[in-house]
């Protein structure tokens, strides 16, 4: 599996260490025979750790002085060009490969392939994990009828980019917002280091790591001529047939060779 992190604009002291905190505790959770390949980025991959360098490397980096030097993996970053290289680096590819990106979802649009991403990881079955950390939502103020008001913040749209890239091809999106919530609204406020945020990002990192080790290989027969297929549904369902409701379920958006997408 690939995990990889960078590329945070308007960075704090506190951001990196939550970006920090949750690629550590993804190496404490995942399975000792999981090799991982290892990456910074920003405008390109920066600092990169192969499976054969083992994990004890990337947490003697992660613990050391080279990883506060966080200026380095500032900015407006190639997120899709990262992810498309972090692919062909985790060749050969294996069933349940997986790259988590950590990041702020902040991708710089000269370089956006967001379709080529799509393709890169439904050609190799790999799935994408993220985790972002998000504080462009701020709040602004306009006047209405009854005087001033709050407008509601709009998301940010690299953010929800690579969210549909990772709910597309059967992965997972998790969002970090400033004051330790991952749903709600907290805008405008600055990362805090705090018990409350390590717990929130513990926890979601084992959930991301129960989802990446958690996977099925579903063999689909589909019928001799399939232009006409639109769309498909995957459920869980109980000994009696009805759908699970303590089960989630995500699954590649697109069958490989077919042109159809997926009705969640």
């Amino acid at each position: 599996m690939g995990v990889t992190m960078g590329g945070f604009e308007a960075q704090g002291i506190d951001k990196w260490k939550i970006a920090r905190g949750a690629a550590a505790d993804f190496l404490n959770v995942a399975p000792p025979q999981a090799e991982i390949y290892f990456s910074t980025f920003s405008d390109a991959i920066k600092k990169t750790f192969h499976g054969k360098d083992g994990r004890q490397a990337v947490q003697d980096w992660l613990n050391g002085p080279d990883s506060m030097r966080a200026s380095a993996l500032k900015g407006w970053a190639a997120i899709h060009r990262t992810i498309i290289e972090t692919a062909k680096a985790m060749e050969p590819a294996h069933p349940g490969d997986s790259i988590f990106v950590i990041t702020d979802g902040r991708n710089d649009r000269r370089v956006a392939m967001a379709s080529s991403v799509a393709d890169e990881l439904e050609s190799r079955g790999i799935r994408l994990f993220s985790f972002m950390l998000d504080d462009s939502r701020v709040v602004d103020s306009g006047i209405a009828a009854g005087g001033l008001v709050e407008s509601t913040p709009l998301p940010n749209p690299d953010a929800t980019e690579l969210s549909a890239l990772a709910k597309g091809s059967g992965g997972l999106g998790y969002t970090l917002y400033p004051g330790g919530r991952m749903i709600g609204k907290s805008f405008g406020a600055a990362y805090d280091y705090d018990d409350r945020t390590q717990q929130n990002v513990r926890s979601s990192v084992a959930e991301i790591e129960i989802a990446i080790g958690n996977f099925y290989i579903l063999a689909i027969g589909l019928p001799g001529d399939s232009r006409g297929l639109v769309d498909f549904r995957l459920e869980v369902v109980d000994a009696q047939g009805r759908k699970r409701k303590d089960a989630i379920v995500t699954y590649p958006a697109r069958i490989p060779g077919c042109q159809a997408g997926a009705t969640h």
